[in-house]
């Protein structure tokens, strides 16, 4: 488990989580009318109210990826509230899904798999699991009672679209789990999804709505346009043109004021007088080229 994980409460990492990103603003650019607006780069993780969509929606795309021409194999893992506690389940449910697939016996190669860990009412973890193909009920039952003394609750052989709904239904459970539930996990379980490396098909990539001109640090005393509420306030209002360009070329004149990176095509025309004394063209570099994720490593 990562270490912050283990240092740090849910509420406590929330709080660090938001610290970071809250002080940065992603300058992007409306593809369509070419309106500026200043975005919070809120990072892809269940662990943040506001983050979630994102994280399940990236889930999702990879799950529409799945081979229409396939028959899959559902069950769902659980365990006995007569033989384990909450805890003990927790802690031991990832060593037991691997010997779980270990204990499998297999016509030819390892099947594809896909699972998604989900908390019952009484905080007990259940594992609704995918396999890329036919595996026999007497197999699955046996290989997990062999593992924890449980039972299978439920076994299904699906097509794919049946098969991708289901995903979809317990991802959107998932999701909806309520803030004790997120204690627990973040507290408990390593990770909350895991697939086999081929199990999805590599996704399409879509053309975006807003292309990325550059990040700053701090940039609210300069451009007035404030996030009162990080967790929720992610876009401010359109940022003039003209002080964006003012910002990113000449950000070493505000003090506290950073730019942390940049595109390297991004060329402005300058259209307004100023005492500064600049060319006709403006191309846009960062004054510290520094990764976004390096940032938040560092706090």
């Amino acid at each position: 488990m990562h270490r912050n994980r283990i240092i740090y409460t849910l509420p406590e990492y929330q709080n660090k989580l938001r610290n970071g990103y809250k002080k940065l603003g992603l300058f992007l650019q409306n593809v369509e009318d070419h309106k500026i607006f200043v975005f919070r780069p809120v990072p892809t993780t269940c662990w943040l109210p506001e983050a979630r969509k994102k994280y399940f929606n990236k889930i999702r795309s990879k799950v529409e990826t799945l081979n229409y021409s396939k028959k899959f194999t559902f069950a769902t893992l659980t365990y006995s509230t007569r033989l384990y506690s909450p805890n003990v389940c927790a802690d031991r449910v990832k060593s037991d899904i691997d010997l779980f697939f270990k204990r499998l016996t297999y016509r030819h190669k390892r099947p594809e798999y896909f699972y998604v860990l989900e908390l019952t009412k009484n905080y007990m973890v259940h594992i609704h699991l995918m396999f890329d193909r036919y595996i026999p009920h007497k197999i699955l039952k046996k290989s997990w009672f062999y593992v924890t003394g449980c039972t299978i609750v439920d076994i299904r052989h699906l097509p794919t679209k049946s098969a991708f709904w289901y995903c979809v239904k317990y991802l959107s459970d998932c999701k909806k789990q309520d803030d004790g539930k997120w204690s627990f996990l973040f507290s408990h379980i390593d990770r909350i999804w895991t697939c086999s490396r081929n199990f999805f098909a590599g996704a399409v990539s879509k053309e975006g709505r807003y292309k990325f001109l550059f990040c700053a640090f701090d940039p609210e005393h300069v451009i007035d346009s404030s996030f009162e509420n990080a967790a929720t306030d992610l876009m401010s209002n359109e940022v003039d043109y003209n002080d964006a360009v003012l910002i990113a070329g000449f950000s070493d004149r505000f003090d506290r004021l950073k730019i942390m990176n940049s595109a390297p095509d991004w060329f402005f025309t300058s259209s307004f007088d100023s005492d500064i004394n600049v060319g006709k063209k403006i191309l846009i570099t960062p004054d510290c080229f520094q990764i976004m994720f390096d940032f938040y490593n560092s706090k």
